[in-house]
């Protein structure tokens, strides 16, 4: 009986490691790492301008200011314009302190629709630096109305009627701003463009940009990949235990039943060819109070009752089964194991 409970707790603890390792190795062969998210800042971009319309002396107009959006019906006499004054604002909002630069310049473009895009730089590039929460970009320049007038005359005069068309001048104020937050670089490059025609008598001057008014998120993230390798590595490493505990149980399983079964075909034999002259006793006789004779087979044992003509005592205690015979002051036995080769 101690034997099967010893059998039976020596089982429960490899099913029970085998169990752990496995679910372990499971666990940890799933197991998803992300980096997290450390520290984030929301931030918004705004940007506009006004326009200061200045004429050639004339009865008629005087020199007027526009804002860009709430100007769209203002129509301006093109022939009477000298020049237009362009301040644009352009301005950051974070939600926290950050370091960034500002890299601008401003360019004008005269288009000729199909047929003509020519860039002049009217602004050299410029950085302004800052550390603050909220930043306010101002850029003032000045455009020569009768400047473009005049190149677009040049250019139809040179070229032929052919190539007159829709004419246009862009003046772009364009900004590269450089943040730089938890040693992450990021760049946003924006546009704010005045568009003021060139060929048409009347003309409104209207505004393009790439900016959308909608917050923006940086978000500062978190290297887990130690984390992630460590998982990797304990994966591994407890596959390798699961597959080293089923293989080893499955060696000292079979090596149980083997054993198990030899002992158990073995017994049953003896006493089922030789039960006329065993006997299974509730309790043998006290051995210490006779000289004991341990025969090392079963046949021997047999030759010793032939000779003695007695029956052979039987009972199993602790996973032996313990055959005896006693004559006079002599004990003759045999012990049948497990393990044991008969």
């Amino acid at each position: 009986m101690n034997r099967n409970y010893k059998r039976l707790g020596i089982y429960a603890i490899y099913l029970i490691s085998i169990f752990i390792s496995f679910f372990i190795s499971i666990n940890f062969t799933f197991k998803s790492v992300n980096d997290s998210v450390s520290s984030l800042v929301s931030y918004l971009v705004q940007g506009g301008y006004t326009y200061t319309v200045h004429y050639k002396d004339n009865d008629y107009y005087m020199d007027t200011t526009y804002q860009d959006g709430l100007s769209r019906d203002a129509v301006i006499p093109g022939k009477l314009i000298e020049s237009i004054d362009i301040n644009y604002d352009y301005h950051i909002h974070y939600s926290d302190t950050l370091v960034g630069d500002v890299v601008y310049t401003v360019e004008s473009k005269l288009v000729v629709e199909d047929n003509l895009n020519k860039t002049i730089t009217i602004e050299d590039t410029k950085t302004d630096n800052y550390k603050t929460k909220d930043f306010d970009l101002i850029v003032n320049t000045s455009i020569d109305y009768d400047y473009y007038k005049g190149l677009y005359n040049e250019y139809i005069n040179t070229m032929g009627e052919a190539f007159k068309g829709n004419a246009y001048v862009y003046v772009e104020l364009k900004v590269l701003n450089e943040i730089d937050y938890h040693s992450i670089d990021t760049k946003d490059s924006n546009t704010i463009t005045a568009v003021i025609p060139l060929s048409e008598e009347k003309i409104q001057i209207t505004k393009s940009t790439n900016i959308e008014n909608n917050k923006k998120t940086l978000e500062s993230y978190v290297d887990n990949k130690m984390l992630s390798n460590f998982y990797t590595i304990t994966s591994v490493f407890m596959w390798i235990v699961s597959i080293l505990l089923v293989f080893s149980f499955t060696l000292y399983y079979a090596k149980d039943e083997a054993q198990t079964s030899t002992f158990q075909k073995r017994l049953a034999k003896i006493l089922r060819e030789y039960d006329s002259i065993i006997v299974e006793v509730k309790r043998l006789p006290f051995l210490e109070s006779y000289k004991v004779i341990e025969t090392i087979t079963f046949n021997e044992l047999l030759d010793a009752q032939s000779a003695l003509e007695m029956p052979i005592n039987y009972k199993m205690e602790k996973g032996v089964a313990k055959f005896v015979i006693v004559k006079d002051d002599l004990a003759y036995v045999y012990y049948l194991k497990e393990n044991k080769k008969v």
